[in-house]
C-alpha cells in the first residue's frame, strides 16, 4: 500500500452573480480570521457580471490563510447598475465559511444574498 501525503491545501469560496437587470456585484473580504492577521482586505473583485462568479483560489492563503474550510469570513458586498437609483440600497457585510459560496438572487430593490456551508446548506439570508 502506497500513501500519498498532499500539501497542506487551503478551501476556495465563490461569489455568484445570479441577479438580473445588470446588476453588478462589487466584492470585497473585510475579514479573513488568518492567524497571522494577512489577508484581510485581499479579495476584491468589482463588478461581476450577471451569471458570472468570481472565487479565490484554493492555493491562495491571502484568502484563507488557516486553510480550512469552515474559516468565517466577512465580506462587503453591494451592486450597481442603470436601474440602481441608490447604490446603497444593495450594500451588506455578509458572513461565508471559506469552504461555502454566496448566492445574489433578484434584482435590484428586490434582492437577496444567500451564504452556504462548505456541504451547500443555506446558512443566512441577507436582504
Amino acid at each position: 500500500m502506497v500513501f500519498t501525503i498532499l500539501p497542506h491545501q487551503a478551501y476556495p469560496f465563490c461569489i455568484n452573480n445570479k441577479m438580473s437587470e445588470d446588476a453588478f456585484l462589487n466584492v470585497t473580504q473585510i475579514l479573513s480570521n488568518n492567524s497571522d492577521g494577512k489577508g484581510s482586505n485581499t479579495f476584491r473583485v468589482p463588478k461581476i457580471d450577471p451569471g458570472f462568479e468570481a472565487c479565490c483560489s484554493d492555493t491562495d492563503t491571502n484568502c484563507n490563510g488557516k486553510a480550512d474550510k469552515n474559516t468565517k469570513l466577512l465580506f462587503q458586498v453591494s451592486y450597481e447598475g442603470p436601474n440602481v437609483k441608490n447604490p446603497q440600497e444593495g450594500l451588506r457585510l455578509v458572513w461565508c465559511p471559506a469552504g461555502g459560496h454566496i448566492e445574489a438572487i433578484g434584482k435590484p430593490g428586490d434582492f437577496k444574498y444567500e451564504a452556504y456551508d462548505p456541504d451547500q446548506k443555506l446558512l443566512k439570508t441577507y436582504s
